[in-house]
């Protein structure tokens, strides 16, 4: 799984904990700080959603810990039971024995975590993007829908209050006044050409001024904006509870905050009427409307009963309590900061960058040249026990750190100067690597432990994305072999380890992957064993070892 799609989900887990803190101190707040700031404290949650910067050290970063946003490159290579890689050399035209080119290597192990990735986030993406259209589609209807019915107002007192309202407002766009008897409320639409519409035109003076008042508030506060971003979020974390939460919070607090705006200014005996103007715009109107994404006199009853109860019980609030309420918002805000989102360490970057510096060789020319040196013209000859005993003294002369710089980092990393030769690389790779796994095996008898047949393993995997659905196969496997050290020459097991690793890629690749999908674990095993004894022989003998057999397939999930 990528960064970028895990660091999405925490900002998703991040706006999940800071909804529920609000909704746990709810009861706490709920009456005792304004609408104001219980409706632009959701803008912090919305932000963090949003915004994926935190410091170093956060919650959700913690929480994601466990969860790798590498994509681990696959054992590429065949590797040894003494820890490693076997380069794959193209030795044609050589009397090198020749390895098949990537005979053990499919890159699909990290195509198909980052295959699985793309599913993912494809699948987000089209969701998303469906639900913001339809939304758009939707609210551009509605738009249109009521445009289409509307008359202009054209009573000269009433267009007379509306721009008195809007110099006193200090608002300088034109603000059109227009009647539907469709609307179920008073709404206002349009975002540069804003449009207050009345569900009917004979409205008295009172409630008209009130109304307008509303709208131009909720106009003023760019409210349709903030709808429309709370939208976007619930679009793009759809997947997510928590933002359906937040999209009713905001409807509510939205209406609440306006009234609490629109009765600052206003007597006891104003707010009286407020109320009054309020539940006339229940009787109202047709019942077309769309409160989403447009900002109304009215959402719901259940909401206009508390709108109703909040504007008697209003009080303007104390210094003090608007200092405590903006010292809340720092803390939320410092809050919603620590939890944070993930993002990768500079650890972990500190990380690839040794890796992506590992793969450079750090065998120098020298070192290479000495183990080089091994490759005499007559080295096939040699008996595999000379030739490992070569090699154990080369290793003893070069304690200072050589062998381990050429061997066990750049065939690891399978990096190798590019000053070497096809046949150079695969000496190294193969007849070197072979023959330093078979010293292991034979130290580890000279320490008393039970004597055991050298081995190598390999990991292989194939996958096509392009199929409906998507097909992948991986399998782990390993073969030890057995044969007289003393007799046989180095020539000889490097030819009969090269045709073993050869013939089973040879049926990996030639294979149909859907074949290979269909098959079971005890059907590829089998296939293995017959292929790993036809290719023993009297002088090397080869067996599958079960302990390192794996194999999995799409299939099998379903």
């Amino acid at each position: 799984m990528n960064d970028g799609l895990i660091t999405f989900l925490s900002l998703s887990v991040a706006g999940a904990i800071l909804v529920l803190i609000l909704l746990l101190l709810k009861p706490v707040y709920k009456n005792r700080l304004s609408h104001k700031w219980q409706y632009y404290v959701w803008l912090i949650v919305i932000a963090r959603m949003l915004i994926p910067f935190a410091p170093e050290t956060n919650l959700v970063s913690n929480l994601f810990s466990n969860i790798s946003t590498e994509v681990i490159e696959p054992i590429t290579n065949a590797y040894s039971h003494a820890d490693g890689d076997f380069f794959l050399g193209d030795g044609a035209g050589t009397n090198q024995p020749v390895l098949a080119e990537n005979p053990f290597y499919d890159p699909s192990p990290a195509n198909r975590k980052a295959g699985a990735t793309e599913i993912i986030g494809a699948i987000w993406f089209v969701v998303a993007l469906i639900l913001l259209i339809r939304k758009i589609t939707i609210y551009q209807s509605f738009v249109k829908y009521v445009r289409a019915g509307c008359t202009g107002v054209t009573d000269i007192e009433k267009l007379e209050q509306l721009g008195k309202i809007i110099d006193s407002q200090n608002i300088k766009t034109n603000v059109e006044l227009c009647c539907n008897s469709l609307v179920s409320s008073p709404l206002l639409i349009g975002f540069w050409k804003p449009c207050i519409v009345l569900p009917a035109a004979d409205i008295s003076m009172s409630d008209f001024r009130f109304t307008i008042l509303h709208e131009l508030t909720h106009y003023k506060r760019t409210d349709l904006l903030y709808k429309w971003l709370t939208q976007a979020v619930i679009c793009l974390h759809w997947f997510n509870p928590f933002v359906y939460v937040i999209g009713k919070e905001i409807n509510r607090e939205c209406e609440l905050s306006c009234d609490e705006a629109v009765i600052s200014s206003l007597s006891p005996k104003e707010r009286r009427g407020y109320g009054d103007t309020l539940l006339n715009a229940i009787k109202a109107g047709g019942n077309y409307k769309n409160s989403t994404t447009s900002v109304t006199l009215w959402e719901s009853k259940k909401i206009l009963s508390e709108r109703l109860g909040a504007i008697m019980a209003y009080k303007k609030q104390s210094k003090v309590i608007v200092l405590v309420s903006a010292a809340l918002a720092g803390l939320f805000l410092c809050g919603a900061t620590y939890v944070g989102a993930y993002s990768s360490s500079p650890s972990s970057n500190a990380e690839v960058t040794n890796e992506e510096k590992s793969k450079t060789p750090l065998g120098t020319k020298e070192d290479y040249q000495s183990l080089l040196a091994l490759k005499t013209a007559d080295y096939k000859n040699l008996t595999v026990v000379e030739f490992n005993n070569n090699l154990v003294e080369w290793s003893t002369q070069n304690m200072d750190g050589a062998y381990t710089a050429v061997i066990e980092n750049d065939i690891a990393v399978r990096q190798f100067p590019e000053y070497l030769d096809a046949e150079e690389r695969s000496f190294l790779s193969l007849t070197v690597k072979a023959s330093n796994n078979e010293n292991s095996v034979q130290m580890r008898s000279n320490y008393g432990k039970p004597p055991i047949d050298p081995d190598l393993s390999f990991e292989l995997s194939r996958e096509n994305m392009e199929l409906d659905p998507p097909v992948w196969t991986q399998l782990m496997y390993g073969f030890s072999y057995q044969f007289d050290a003393n007799k046989l020459t180095v020539g000889e097991r490097d030819l009969a380890l090269t045709k073993v690793i050869n013939e089973v890629q040879n049926f990996w690749n030639s294979t149909d992957i859907k074949v290979l999908a269909d098959m079971s674990s005890d059907d590829m095993l089998e296939q293995l064993k017959t292929i790993v004894e036809t290719c023993s022989t009297e002088t090397v003998k080869m067996s599958v070892v079960e302990n390192y057999f794996m194999f999995q397939t799409s299939e099998m999930l379903k």
